[in-house]
């Protein structure tokens, strides 16, 4: 619109113009020393416009020439920006692929000719650890430890998260070590610490890492949670006693009493440790929020003081989930704790038939041998056996088969 609009300023100038010298040309006389120029004025407007024209176009000229190098090197760099966003996006369609050649073979041209050679450099590490190659895995962060402390620092964390995931805790631990005495408290391996500890059991040094990791940033609030909750759960499992383990229960933050994760570590040490007789009540408020599998199970595990009404209930909770094989055998445990022998078998029977499974058959093993039908638990117990994926041995059931249920000593008492 501007240039449209000086265009047609210049051409009504130029009219003007040429209107008032078609009237009279005029006479424009010059005179320098001993030289006298005489010519007409259109001539000496045209000449004088022509010049400054030429004019115009040195000093572009000149401009050019002089910004050329940095025009050149601007434009190299723009080529290997867009070489380097083509070779990550290469390489990170590969990765997603799982075609780990084809992504390590991109990620180290990066490195090689890329503007990112770090990114580079770590992801062909990545890409090669996939491959099970570790002496070039190593050889990438190497490099990349060499591009300046930060790239160090990373480097040591992609280690470290390798380590972890190809199951080599100790060689995770010792370079977290390394990295914490090289760079101090860094946050990034404050939780790679407690991610070891967590999958290693260390249970004390998991609670301190979490106090560390709270307000940091570094971790996704459900990351810290979920980490939080395995913490607490294996606390809960290694408790030594009925105190200890009471006593780790109630320090639980509120917020997570109601987590399904820790409501089944807690019971759970409690049936092992034989102090379950409260876990009841536990366990049906638990249900009546969330309907979990697991806690049906442990349900059936309690020692009842009225295994009758544990049954009418459980019947209850058949009719709104529907046949669900853990809930079939864990109504076959409370009726044989209840003493109704024929109901027992019949709900055992229908969970084997929907769902056949070794804790199933070997429940049936018990129930036979209780019975006194030796053949049949025999059977039962090589077919449990089968499904857990062991070969049955020649020793007669009855030493074989595990130590009697809570329902088991109900029945015999």
């Amino acid at each position: 619109m501007r240039v449209l609009l000086l265009a047609l300023l210049a051409m009504a100038i130029a009219i003007v113009l040429g209107l008032l010298l078609s009237q009279d040309p005029g006479r424009l006389v010059l005179v320098w020393n001993d030289w006298t120029v005489e010519t007409s004025a259109v001539a000496f407007v045209v000449l004088f416009l022509a010049g400054c024209i030429i004019f115009y176009a040195v000093v572009r000229l000149v401009q050019g020439l002089v910004a050329l190098p940095g025009n050149i090197r601007l434009w190299s760099g723009g080529r290997r920006l867009l070489r380097t966003e083509q070779l990550l996006a290469r390489g990170l369609e590969a990765m997603l692929a799982r075609d780990w050649p084809g992504a390590e073979a991109a990620f180290a041209r990066e490195a090689r000719t890329g503007r990112q050679p770090l990114l580079g450099l770590l992801f062909a590490a990545r890409a090669a650890h996939a491959r099970g190659a570790v002496a070039r895995r190593e050889g990438y962060l190497a490099r990349a430890a060499k591009l300046g402390e930060d790239a160090a620092l990373s480097a040591g964390l992609v280690r470290a998260d390798l380590e972890i995931e190809s199951g080599q805790p100790d060689l995770a631990h010792s370079t977290l070590a390394e990295l914490a005495g090289r760079h101090g408290n860094d946050a990034r391996i404050a939780a790679l610490r407690l991610e070891l500890d967590v999958r290693a059991g260390r249970w004390d040094a998991a609670r301190t890492g979490l106090d560390t990791m709270r307000g940091a940033g570094v971790l996704l609030p459900g990351q810290l949670r979920q980490l939080e909750i395995e913490t607490h759960a294996g606390v809960l499992r290694a408790s030594a006693d009925a105190a200890g383990l009471e006593r780790e229960w109630a320090a639980l933050p509120r917020r997570l009493h109601g987590e399904v994760q820790l409501i089944r570590a807690y019971v759970d040490r409690s049936i092992q440790g034989g102090h379950a007789t409260g876990c009841e009540a536990l366990l049906v408020r638990a249900l009546r929020r969330d309907w979990d599998s697991a806690l049906v199970e442990l349900y059936g595990l309690l020692p009842f003081a009225d295994p009758g009404r544990a049954a009418r209930r459980a019947e209850e909770w058949l009719k709104q989930h529907g046949r669900d094989p853990i809930l079939l055998l864990t109504l076959s445990r409370i009726c044989r704790q209840a003493a109704l022998w024929g109901k027992a078998r019949s709900y055992l029977d229908e969970s084997i038939k929907d769902r056949p499974t070794a804790t199933a058959f070997l429940e049936l093993a018990d129930l036979n041998e209780q019975k006194g039908d030796a053949s049949g638990a025999r059977e039962a117990y090589r077919r449990g056996l089968m499904l857990a994926g062991l070969k049955p041995g020649p020793a007669p059931a009855a030493t074989l088969l595990p130590a009697p249920t809570p329902a088991r000593r109900a029945g015999q008492s």
